[in-house]
């Protein structure tokens, strides 16, 4: 979540800066003539945003690796009747559970029904 908030910042600040910056050049454009020309010294150097935008890459990287990695992790999902007391267990992808519905780490698609509970062991390895 805070990942979300930094980057909408960023984005607004960089925003910001371009806007500041075409505009006060297009105003030194207006006023004064060629030959009295001096440059516009940047709000925020560009090495400093380079950084900024580079940490910004980085933290996206790691949090997409992060979250790819928790998906294929394997767990346990213990599916019990409630009925019967009949408990099956089956080996499934984090990522592949998906309410009262998972498919298996061979390929079988499981549903539960309403008289079945699903449990799940994430530290099962």
């Amino acid at each position: 979540m805070i990942t979300k908030i930094l980057l909408t910042i960023g984005v607004i600040m960089g925003l910001v800066m371009y806007l500041r910056r075409r505009s006060s050049t297009r105003a030194v454009n207006r006023t004064t003539s060629s030959a009295a020309r001096h440059p516009v010294e940047p709000i925020i150097p560009r090495g400093i945003l380079y950084i900024f935008i580079a940490l910004m890459l980085i933290s996206s990287a790691v949090i997409f690796y992060y979250n790819w990695e928790k998906s294929y992790r394997i767990i346990t999902v213990r599916v019990i009747n409630t009925q019967s007391g009949h408990v099956d267990e089956y080996q499934v992808r984090r990522g592949e559970v998906d309410g009262r519905k998972f498919e298996t780490i061979n390929g079988k698609v499981v549903i539960l029904a309403d008289v079945e509970r699903m449990e799940i062991d994430v530290a099962s390895p």
